[in-house]
C-alpha cells in the first residue's frame, strides 16, 4: 500500500509539473525564455546549445553564440548580472578583427517556437538587451585585443528577429569566403521585426552593461515554427580594426497579450465624492491563449488619491491581487489568470486629492488624467492600449460634503 501510494503520488506531482510546462508554453511561443534549463552549465565559450532549445543555426563557420550563467565561472558577472535568474547569452552584432579576417562577422541564435503561430494573430515579442562597452570582461578575452562600442550609428535599426519555418542554414547567408560574409540574407524567412533606430536606449549608452526592454509587435502568417534573433543588417561594418559589438539578452516573451483598457465613471464628481476606474482586460484576439500571471501597476495622476472606501471588484481572473489603500496614490495589479477568449475587470473607486479641483478635462491635464504612461510594471502578456482618461472634480456646493456626482 505505501509503495503504490508514493508511485500515485509521484505520477500526480509529474502531471502537475506536465500541465504548468504546458500552460507557460501555450501562454509563451519562446519555451526557455531566460536560458535558465541547461544540460550543462557553460565553462567557455560557444555552448549557447547548452541552453536546452536554444542553437547556433549555421555552425562554428558562420559564429558562434555564447551561453553565461553565474553559477559556474563562465560569465559577465564582473560588468553585468542576468536580468533575472542565473543565466544569459550573447552575440556579436558586428565585429571587425585582423585575428579572424573578419570584416562582416554577426552571431545568430536560433529557437524552435512551441507550435505554429496562428495566421492573422499579432503576437508581442519582448525581451531585454544589454551591451559590452570599453575594455573586455574578465572572462570574455576572445578574440584578444578587442574593444567593445556601440553600434554604428548607421548600423542601428537592424537588431531583432526573423520568423521563418525553418532554422537558417549557410545557404541563407550572404556567402561563406574570405573575408567572411555571415550576415544572414534579407529574402530569408516569412517576417521579421526591427527595432528602430530611433530606440535610443537600446542602440545608446543606456544599455552599455544596463538591461533595456525591447518591446515589437509582429503579425503571422501561419506558416512560423522558428525565430532567430541577431543583427539583420547585411554588409561589412564601419567599425575599424579590432572593434566590436556585442549584445546579451535576457527573458524573451512571445505571446497574443490581453489587450488593457480603462474607463471612469461618473466623468465629474465634487471634490471629496467618488468616482469608480474600470480597468478592463480583453484576451480575445485572433490566436489567443490562456493568460497567467498577468500584472501592472496604475499611478494615479497627482490630483487624485485611492479612495478611502476602494471597494475593489475583481471579476474573470482567478489568482492575483490588487493592493490598493484608501488614500493610496497606486493600484497595484499582480498574478492573475486569465481563460482564452474572455474579458475581465477590475473597479477601483477614486477620489479627488485634497485641495483640488478640475473643471474641465477639455485638454487633459496632467494632474486629472489617467493616460498609457501611467501604467508601470506590465507583464510582457499585457497590451497597454489605454487612452486618455480624465475626471471633472468641481468645487464643493454651499454646504454640500462633495459625495456623489455632478447631476445637471
Amino acid at each position: 500500500m505505501h509503495r503504490l501510494f508514493s508511485f500515485s503520488i509521484k505520477r500526480i506531482i509529474t502531471a502537475i509539473a506536465v500541465m504548468t510546462s504546458m500552460l507557460s508554453y501555450a501562454q509563451n511561443r519562446i519555451s526557455n525564455p531566460g536560458y535558465e534549463t541547461y544540460s550543462q552549465i557553460p565553462d567557455n565559450y560557444s555552448q549557447l546549445s547548452r541552453a536546452t532549445g536554444w542553437i547556433n543555426p549555421m555552425g562554428s563557420f558562420a559564429g558562434t553564440p555564447d551561453y553565461f550563467n553565474t553559477q559556474g565561472s563562465f560569465n559577465l558577472s564582473d560588468k553585468i548580472l542576468p536580468r533575472s535568474g542565473t543565466a544569459y547569452a550573447g552575440t556579436f552584432l558586428e565585429m571587425k578583427g585582423s585575428s579572424i579576417n573578419a570584416t562582416d562577422y554577426k552571431e545568430y541564435m536560433t529557437m524552435p517556437l512551441s507550435g505554429t503561430l496562428t495566421a492573422g494573430a499579432t503576437y508581442t515579442l519582448s525581451f531585454y538587451v544589454a551591451h559590452l562597452f570599453g575594455s573586455q570582461p574578465a572572462r570574455f578575452n576572445q578574440p584578444a585585443g578587442i574593444t567593445f562600442y556601440d553600434l554604428p550609428s548607421d548600423e542601428q535599426g537592424y537588431l531583432g528577429a526573423v520568423f521563418s519555418t525553418a532554422a537558417p542554414t549557410l545557404a541563407n547567408t550572404v556567402g561563406n569566403t574570405s573575408p567572411r560574409y555571415t550576415s544572414i540574407r534579407n529574402d530569408f524567412g516569412v517576417g521579421r521585426v526591427l527595432i528602430p533606430n530611433t530606440n535610443t536606449d537600446v542602440y545608446g549608452a543606456t544599455s552599455r552593461y544596463n538591461w533595456v526592454k525591447a518591446t515589437l509587435q509582429y503579425t503571422a502568417t501561419g506558416t512560423e515554427q522558428f525565430v532567430t534573433f541577431g543583427q539583420l543588417r547585411p554588409g561589412t561594418t564601419s567599425l575599424a580594426n579590432n572593434q566590436a559589438v556585442y549584445y546579451i539578452y535576457d527573458d524573451f516573451y512571445l505571446t497574443v497579450p490581453s489587450v488593457l483598457t480603462k474607463s471612469v465613471s461618473p466623468s465629474s464628481i465634487r471634490q471629496g465624492g467618488t468616482a469608480t476606474y474600470t480597468f478592463t482586460l480583453t484576451n480575445t484576439s485572433t490566436g489567443n491563449t490562456a493568460q497567467t500571471g498577468l500584472a501592472f501597476t496604475d499611478i494615479l495622476p497627482s490630483g487624485l488619491r485611492i479612495a478611502a472606501t476602494p471597494n475593489v471588484v475583481v471579476s474573470g481572473l482567478t489568482g492575483g491581487s490588487v493592493v490598493a489603500p484608501g488614500g493610496g496614490t497606486s493600484i497595484i495589479v499582480s498574478g492573475y489568470n486569465q481563460a482564452a477568449g474572455s474579458t475581465a475587470t477590475i473597479t477601483v473607486n477614486v477620489t479627488s486629492a485634497p485641495g483640488q479641483v478640475n473643471a474641465s478635462c477639455g485638454s487633459n491635464p496632467a494632474a486629472f488624467t489617467n493616460t498609457a504612461s501611467n501604467i508601470s510594471n506590465a507583464s510582457a502578456n499585457i497590451s497597454n492600449n489605454i487612452g486618455n482618461v480624465c475626471l471633472v472634480i468641481l468645487p464643493c456646493a454651499a454646504g454640500s460634503t462633495g459625495a456623489g456626482p455632478v447631476i445637471n
